[in-house]
């Protein structure tokens, strides 16, 4: 009897090891975006919790409040040379991201300390805080995002979403006019002008074609 016991204890002992051994699926799965950026890289590192069910902004997310924009560890972004945000000078360098939501706004603040679990926000820390509009969605996103969008030689759009929230905040770079490498870029204008242009000469070339094949 003592024998089967002892057995049965170690076979108990090696199968809990084991499955303390195994990576369980993490409630908020953890995420690292790399967006190649004008002359280098810019790096989201961030968790990613789910709306499960409950209010997010103004309910688990209270507005008004410094929040971690995220889940876990504090979320991170790493700048591989000086950006704009929103028009504000930041360095290159690796920033904690935290965020006031309110309802038609929030504040988007890069602090210093990237160390802690991004439930030490201290202001001191601040680098820089910016205000930006915020949009409802007509669905429900289900799990938190952060990435990046309508990227250009010197510009991207950094874009929060969750729930019925989409939060756009504009990343630049370099001189305004001019990409990464010192090339000047088109306004959207001239680029409109350049297409027209060049759909009246292709219009052009093909009814001069087709006047040929008639006369031929």
């Amino acid at each position: 009897m003592t024998r089967n016991f002892t057995v049965l204890l170690m076979i108990f002992s090696c199968t809990t090891l084991f499955a303390q051994g195994q990576n369980a699926p993490a409630p908020s799965p953890h995420q690292v975006v790399t967006q190649d950026f004008a002359q280098s890289k810019i790096v989201i590192d961030y968790s990613r919790p789910g709306v499960k069910g409950r209010q997010v902004f103004g309910g688990i997310v209270p507005y008004g409040k410094e929040w971690r924009t995220g889940a876990n560890a504090v979320t991170t972004l790493t700048f591989g040379q000086d950006i704009k945000l929103e028009g504000k000078d930041v360095k290159a360098g690796t920033y904690a991201l935290y965020s006031i939501p309110t309802a038609d706004t929030w504040t988007i603040i890069l602090n210093k300390d990237v160390k802690n679990w991004g439930t030490e926000y201290k202001q001191a820390d601040d680098v820089l805080r910016v205000t930006v509009p915020s949009y409802k969605l007509p669905v429900s996103v289900e799990t938190f995002t952060i990435n990046l969008d309508s990227i250009r030689n010197n510009a991207a759009i950094l874009y929060i979403l969750w729930e019925h929230t989409y939060v756009p905040i504009h990343v630049t770079t370099a001189a305004a006019g001019q990409s990464a490498l010192g090339i000047a870029v088109p306004s959207g204008k001239a680029l409109a002008r350049e297409a027209a242009s060049a759909k009246m000469e292709e219009k052009a070339i093909r009814v001069g074609n087709e006047d040929l094949a008639s006369k031929s």
